[in-house]
Parts: structure tokens; sequence; C-alpha cells
């Protein structure tokens, strides 16, 4: 199976027109550190993920115009011959459970949208969050420049959810455009010509669709089928 390069490709972009907020009230302490437990559950699993291969999913249709249906791809070059088959569907376990999720619904997108899921063993959701969790549309002069930023949920394991901007854009907003390399890192380089552009606008991503839980999947039921993990 090819490397399928482009689902780990994100670009963390950061910029100082956040002043809008989304977030709900903050937890509690306790709740504080829940949550950071949970940003570090599911980085560890981001890690897991560029080390494994996944499962492959896609959404079909059926001959003759029946309703579509999801599939399980033994690979990228299956996947390819059956037509690039969209929506699409990376799942990773841990300990023999479902882990991360990531979610292409759209084709010819770019960059390549994904909606991640981080699961915690139990199967319920611990953070949903877009990939790139910004992304920028520029003309090839740099003077107009449409910038738009992905919401991120982490989830408490009572099921409350904390909802906002990344942590990764709060964290360094002050940073101009910052590009990172596929691992996620700050690269170092940094590109401010959209904030010095003529025009640029900001807009947020609509929330990905929440699964609060593994069971709640489109392909819940082909992940329960004794395939290889």
């Amino acid at each position: 199976m090819e490397k399928l390069a482009s689902l780990w490709i994100f670009v963390a972009l950061t910029t100082p027109l956040l002043g809008q907020t989304l977030s709900m009230a903050p937890p509690g302490i306790e709740g504080r550190y829940v949550l950071s437990a949970v940003t570090k559950y599911c980085r560890a699993l981001e890690t897991l993920s560029r080390l494994n291969q996944p499962r492959l999913f896609a959404q079909v249709d059926w001959p003759l115009g029946g309703s579509s249906h999801w599939v399980e791809f033994s690979g990228e070059l299956e996947w390819k011959s059956a037509g690039k088959p969209r929506p699409l569907a990376l799942v990773w376990y841990r300990d023999n459970h479902v882990a991360r999720v990531l979610i292409a619904s759209k084709d010819g997108e770019n960059p390549q949208r994904f909606a991640e899921y981080c699961y915690r063993a139990d199967g319920t959701i611990a953070r949903i969050r877009s990939i790139p969790e910004v992304w920028k549309d520029c003309d090839k002069s740099y003077l107009r420049c449409h910038v738009t930023f992905a919401e991120e949920g982490l989830y408490l394991p009572t099921g409350r959810a904390i909802k906002g901007p990344s942590a990764a854009i709060q964290s360094s907003f002050l940073g101009g455009l910052a590009h990172s390399d596929m691992t996620g890192r700050n690269s170092g380089d940094s590109d401010w010509r959209p904030l010095k552009s003529e025009e640029t606008s900001v807009s947020f991503a609509e929330f990905p669709i929440e699964y609060l839980s593994v069971r709640d999947l489109p392909f819940a039921n082909q992940l329960l089928s004794p395939s290889a993990k």
C-alpha cells in the first residue's frame, strides 16, 4: 500500500485575527487536567498512526442506482481501482480497539480536508477536530486571500464538550502564518503575505459530524467484522 502521504499533511497556520471566541465556559481545575490528558492521549495516537497501516473504508453505490453502502478495501491500490470512491475513511487500532479515524468527505479539495476522531478504549469520543486546522486560499499574487480556521472539540468522560479554535492555533497566534511539517512541528518558516494583502477575509469551518461513539460511525458494522487490524 502506498503511503497515502496527503492524508497526513496538514498546515497549522496561526494569525492574530482570532478575536472571535467559540469556547464554552472552561471546566474546573479537575476538568482542565482531564482535557490535558485527552490532548496527550490523542497526540500519542497520531504518532501511532504514522507507524501503522490503517484499515481503509469508502462509500460506494450499489449497481443500477441502488443506495450507497460502506465497504472495506485491502489498500490504496484496490481503492484506486474502484474509482477512488468517497467518502473515504482510515481507521487505526490500539490494543484491539478503534482509536483514531480520519474521514475525507469531498474530492478535489486543496488542501485535502479531514475530520479526525480520537476514541478512548471504551469507544467513546475524546477529541474531534478538522485537519488542517487552518487553511488559506490566495490568488497567485497573494493580494486577495481567504483564511479558514477549524474548531476542535475535547470531550470529558462525562460527555461534556469544550469547543473552540484548536490549542495549536491559540497558543501560537502571535507567530504569524507559521507553516508546520508533516509531523505537525513548527518548521520555522513563516509567510505573512495573506495578512498584508489588499483583501484578507476570515471564516470558521463547519464543525465535523459528531460521532460520539465508535458505534455511531457510518461503517460501524464493518469495524466489528473479523478483519485484520
